[in-house]
């Protein structure tokens, strides 16, 4: 997703794949977790590139389903990230796999890195919203043709969901 408004200051190397932000690199970057795993911008501050596989990456990256792996809510903008000016600082928005977010490439060695399933109590303490997340998640990793062992993990995040949702929703 690149910019479809005007770009914030700091962005001249994200030729093609701009931040939807019109503030300046540091305060996007500050906000949206810039170049961590499971942001959707790179450590410049730049959309990365989408995927449905790993073929479309780059020869040491791999397609990584952060949506389907962590939960985002207005607090943690990660994905479809857009932000604006807001006093003297940055303020974001953003989607999840609810609404859209999607998988994106990222260096293999960061992929096959440590990282686990993040469940929010924004999210599982709502049993609607909660549902909604499972089944698009499931959806979104159904479309997805991912590295064995990122796969397997990803699909350990959505049933560790499904177990939890089995626990606290009626």
């Amino acid at each position: 997703m690149g910019s479809s408004g005007a770009t914030g200051s700091g962005f001249a190397q994200c030729i093609g794949n701009p931040p939807n932000s019109t503030c300046d690199q540091p305060g996007t970057c500050l906000e949206a977790a810039c170049g961590t795993l499971t942001s959707e911008l790179d450590t410049n501050g730049c959309v990365r590139k989408a995927c449905t596989s790993d073929g479309v990456c780059g020869a040491d990256e791999l397609c990584f389903p952060a949506s389907v792996v962590i939960q985002t809510d207005a607090l943690t903008p990660r994905f479809g990230v857009k932000c604006q000016p807001s006093g003297d600082r940055c303020q974001c928005t953003g989607t999840d796999v609810r609404t859209g977010a999607g998988a994106y490439c990222v260096a293999k060695t960061t992929v096959l890195g440590d990282w686990g399933c993040l469940l929010l109590p924004s999210v599982t303490g709502n049993c609607s919203a909660f549902a909604a997340w499972i089944s698009a998640a499931n959806t979104e990793l159904g479309k997805l043709t991912l590295y064995s062992t990122v796969q397997t993990r990803a699909a350990t995040c959505v049933q560790m969901a499904r177990d939890k949702y089995a626990t606290v929703c009626p």
